[in-house]
Formats: structure tokens, sequence, C-alpha cells
């Protein structure tokens, strides 16, 4: 069943509205029709199981069948931190991680990094890898799109990271927790 994350703006009472570039893949990508049925997430984890009503252009009203807290959630909270790397290699540490459950991915600007980034670049790979996180929550049937940061220098990412740490070496043999 097609999944889709709107902001509370868009959830009244019993109906949702979902507009834009969603509203136009409902519309054209999908062909779906009035009385067919979509799930959609709020920003607080409940899932609206939700039925398509009326379609204008860029927006498409949706009536509110049942609501439920998602139950798609794992009960623990990890933040992924991932040394930069060449060409698609981390839009897939990106997809991956969002599958596993990651809450947020945080791109590390390492000292042997092999990907250097001015801060333009950045910002237009951070809004291009905050898209991949949210078609993998989509796919995967999240109920939150894990955030993705801005990229880190390493030591930022050491101090900031709390809890139970690993670290994952290519060449390491031991296992090391702190």
């Amino acid at each position: 069943m097609p999944r889709f994350f709107v902001e509370n703006e868009a959830i009244c009472a019993d109906r949702i509205t979902i507009s834009d570039e969603d509203a136009r893949h409902i519309s054209h990508s999908l062909r779906m029709k009035p009385g067919e049925k979509l799930t959609v997430c709020g920003p607080d984890g409940t899932e609206y199981l939700c039925a398509a009503e009326h379609f204008t252009a860029g927006e498409v009203s949706l009536a509110i069948l049942s609501r439920a807290p998602s139950a798609n959630e794992p009960p623990y909270r990890v933040t992924v931190y991932q040394s930069l790397v060449r060409g698609e290699r981390f839009d897939a540490v990106i997809q991956k991680s969002v599958e596993f459950g990651a809450a947020a991915v945080v791109p590390v600007a390492a000292a042997r990094s092999e990907v250097r980034l001015s801060a333009a670049d950045a910002e237009k790979k951070r809004v291009r890898w905050q898209r991949i996180a949210q078609e993998a929550a989509k796919q995967c049937g999240r109920a939150y799109i894990p955030a993705v940061a801005p990229p880190v220098p390493f030591e930022k990412a050491v101090s900031e990271a709390g809890g139970t740490r690993l670290f994952c070496y290519e060449n390491e043999r031991t296992l090391h927790l702190r």
C-alpha cells in the first residue's frame, strides 16, 4: 500500500490534504482513483489509513478511515555516523541505515575521508540524502523519516555520540566497546 508523510497542518479532523509533489505522484504516477486506499504517517508517529476522495490540480483530499500508533519503529534509537565515501556508496549507507531502523545518519568528514565537500556542496548533498532517507522510509514502512545531518568533523562526531559507541574498521579483528 502506498505510504506518504505529512506535517500536522495537513491533518484536519477526519481529512488529510496532500499537495505538491506527493499529490502529483498519487494522481499521475500511481493513477489512484476515489476510494483507493493509502497510508499516511503524521509527525507524531500516527499512521492513518485513508481513502482518496477528491483530486484537484496539485492537491489530493483523503478521508481518514482509521488511525493508530505505528508499530513499525524499533524500540531503540540509533544514530549512524559514517565517513564520507565516493560515488553512490553513501547513498546506499543512508538507504540501508533507514531500512535497519536508524533514527538519524550523520556524515563524517574524517582526515582520511575519500570525499571533501564545500559548504554549498554539502548542503546540496544533504538535501539529496534526505530525499533518499524519505524514499527508504516509505519503502520499508517506517513511521518517521530519519534525519540526515550536515557533515561534521570526526572530532565533533566522537564528542556528540552518546550511549554505546561502536566503531567499525574494515581491518579490525577484535571488538572494543566504550
